[in-house]
């Protein structure tokens, strides 16, 4: 672990190892690391750009073979077949070689950050670090490093340009209620949870539904000793949007008075807080409020974090109090409720003229080729990292995991840490990641 102390004579900045006992320049380190990071960041782009290049000539040389041999009628020799084939072949083993050596190289890069982040786990729970530099504010920050912001054209409008990160920027969250729907399995809902009370949230209402994976005695921790936290247990009927309709259903039977309705999910972290909130303080005024728009089927805001006024809020609840909720056994059931509830209800708001507000405005990418994954056309998963919205499947998925190259190394450190199955709420760091709250 690194623990940083300060020399009196010479008022420089040292760092000393704790286990070699050896002291280094903290700001030539600092160059170093910096340095090599860059080069790395820089080859990894270079390399993406060529594996995307060969992947376009090896698609292209597929549907030109293609098209040769729908008309090979029309030729009085195979000859352009065979150069085409050939052709074909060469585009695919060279895609092929260019992705090995992008997976190489990323899966470096990676570990490599992977190992200094469960480092520094271990440090602080062998009391080998300094509580400062460890609390659950220590994420707020974008800290975006110019090679990583260099990439960063997606964005519409000049949404990094006017954004500050020196100015901390405030959203009144005081007279805004919280549907929170949870499945358990892990423990990054202490951190979610504990962020949105320190913001100054009014109500949360944690609806779950019990899971395999979790401590059955996981309801006694003090956060829910919290007046502003209301549990709800209910079976898993009807995933989230099941959750988020009896939490209304209760707002509307109290006849509670707020400004905002929040609707979330635990199926990401936020991690860079107040770039979130300057976000929020420009689309306050909406009637709904969406993180990414989505394309997927039809254009919809997903359904994973939605803040809606009332009077979207009373059209939202009259849906879901017509649909029929069922237990969720195939694969279609799922398919269905999403496509009803998540993309159609949500496009039928939409083109209702109602005030539409994205949290992270990108610019509309155009459909990934067939047969492409569906996450190529999720702007979650594409951008989510850049943002400060981590969605969980990203770190257990090895498809996705090279999308977390572009986090630094604190949200590393906390996706680790939260969705690492051996953390437990007992252990020292996430005890010292949220006694410090403000």
């Amino acid at each position: 672990m690194w623990v940083e102390t300060t020399k009196s004579k010479k008022k420089k900045k040292t760092v000393i190892n704790s286990k070699k006992k050896t002291v280094i320049n903290s700001k030539k380190n600092t160059k170093i690391d910096k340095d090599t990071e860059s080069i790395e960041y820089e080859l990894l782009q270079k390399a993406r750009k060529k594996c995307s290049h060969q992947k376009e000539l090896y698609y292209k040389a597929g549907i030109d073979l293609k098209v040769l041999n729908i008309n090979q009628e029309l030729y009085l020799t195979s000859v352009n077949i065979n150069h085409d084939l050939y052709k074909y072949n060469i585009t695919r083993a060279q895609y092929h070689n260019s992705r090995i050596e992008l997976k190489k190289l990323s899966d470096r890069i990676l570990k490599k950050r992977f190992n200094k982040a469960l480092e520094n786990i271990d440090n602080v729970n062998n009391n080998k670090y300094d509580p400062k530099l460890y609390h659950i504010n220590m994420f707020d920050k974008a800290n975006w490093n110019k090679y990583i912001k260099k990439y960063m054209t997606f964005f519409k409008n000049g949404t990094l340009i006017s954004y500050n990160e020196s100015v901390e920027y405030k959203y009144d969250f005081s007279n805004d209620i919280m549907v929170f729907a949870s499945y358990p399995q892990d423990y990054s809902f202490i951190y979610m949870i504990n962020k949105f009370l320190n913001y100054g949230i009014k109500k949360i209402y944690f609806i779950y539904s019990v899971s395999d994976f979790i401590d059955e005695k996981f309801t006694n921790l003090s956060l829910f000793k919290n007046d502003k936290i209301h549990l709800i247990e209910m079976k898993n009927i009807g995933y989230d949007f099941n959750k988020y309709y009896q939490g209304i259903k209760i707002i509307k039977e109290n006849n509670e008075d707020y400004n905002k309705v929040w609707l979330i999910n635990d199926s990401f972290l936020i991690t860079k807080w107040n770039f979130l909130i300057y976000n929020l303080v420009r689309e306050a005024n909406n009637d709904i409020i969406g993180t990414f728009l989505s394309y997927q089927g039809k254009m919809h805001l997903q359904s994973y974090l939605l803040i809606m006024n009332s009077k979207i809020l009373e059209y939202y609840y009259d849906f879901l109090k017509k649909f029929k909720f069922i237990e969720i056994k195939e694969l279609r059931d799922k398919y269905n409720l999403i496509d009803h509830l998540e993309i159609a209800l949500c496009n039928d708001i939409i083109n209702k003229g109602v005030k539409c507000g994205v949290l992270f405005q990108v610019k509309k990418k155009p459909p990934a080729p067939k047969p492409a994954p569906s996450w190529q056309n999720n702007p979650t998963t594409i951008y989510g990292c850049y943002s400060g919205i981590i969605k969980k499947n990203l770190f257990f998925d090895p498809l996705l995991k090279d999308l977390l190259l572009s986090l630094n190394d604190n949200e590393l450190f906390l996706i680790i840490v939260f969705l690492s199955k051996k953390f437990r709420p007992n252990s020292s760091i996430i005890v010292d990641l949220l006694k410090n709250i403000s």
